[in-house]
Formats: C-alpha cells, structure tokens, sequence
C-alpha cells in the first residue's frame, strides 16, 4: 500500500490509499480472512446440528 499526499486548492492534503496486489502484507490478510471464514463456518455448523435436534424433540 503507497500513500501519495498531494496539496488541494483548501491547502490541505488529501491521501491517496492504493494497494498492491503482490504486496507480502496483502497476501498475508487475504489468507488470514479465508482461514478466518472457514473457522468461523466449522463453527456454525455445530451450532446448526444441535439447533435441530433440539427442535425435534
């Protein structure tokens, strides 16, 4: 991610916030959101079985 600052007619700077597809860090965050959702969705799942049996009796 490179942040460009650049001077507007208000004089103040507006940031720029570009990312780079073949950065380490954004590598690291979309693998770290995939074992993320996946942990999350074996989670629900359990949650999900004891919900119907629960509902069956």
């Amino acid at each position: 991610m490179t942040i460009n600052t650049e001077k507007s007619q208000s004089g103040f700077e507006s940031f720029s916030l570009k990312r780079n597809a073949t950065s380490p860090r954004t590598l690291f965050g979309l693998i770290m959101s995939g074992i993320a959702g996946l942990f999350t969705l074996l989670a629900i799942i359990p949650l999900f079985i004891i919900l119907t049996c629960l509902r069956k009796e």
